[in-house]
């Protein structure tokens, strides 16, 4: 599969400096990143006519979450919640990361929806025009 998916938790900035340059600061800029997974069990794609499954990586896994260069974004991406799967709390205890209208819990799996709308659909067909 070709890309991966994150949700932003947080947009930062800090001002740089380096002591070999003295009195020269940069700005940098980058996302705060919780990854998510492709399930290996649920295959799909355009081929298998079915949705990309993906889930939020546990917190065990220590590239759970990370940081980012905004400029390595592609763009965002609809993703549908599989709410036959219903929602957990195992991927994640009690945490300031997520909303607290998510009442500590997350979605089980989300199906990366690549048709919501044609410039989707093209980054997923192999060999489309401008892509």
């Amino acid at each position: 599969h070709p890309f991966w998916y994150g949700e932003v938790v947080s947009i930062l900035h800090a001002n740089v400096s380096h002591p070999e340059l003295p009195g020269r600061c940069e700005r940098m800029e980058f996302l705060y990143v919780r990854w998510l997974g492709h399930d290996p069990l649920d295959e799909g794609g355009l081929e298998k006519k079915r949705l990309h499954r993906i889930g939020y990586l546990t917190q065990d896994d220590n590239t759970a979450f990370g940081f980012l260069d905004p400029q390595l974004v592609i763009r965002a991406t609809h993703l549908i919640p599989a709410f036959q799967e219903q929602r957990t709390r195992d991927y994640l205890p009690k945490s300031l990361i997520r909303r607290p209208e998510q009442n500590d819990e997350d979605w089980c799996f989300y199906y990366v929806n690549f048709f919501v709308d044609r410039d989707m659909r093209m980054r997923y067909m192999p060999h489309a025009v401008g892509h």
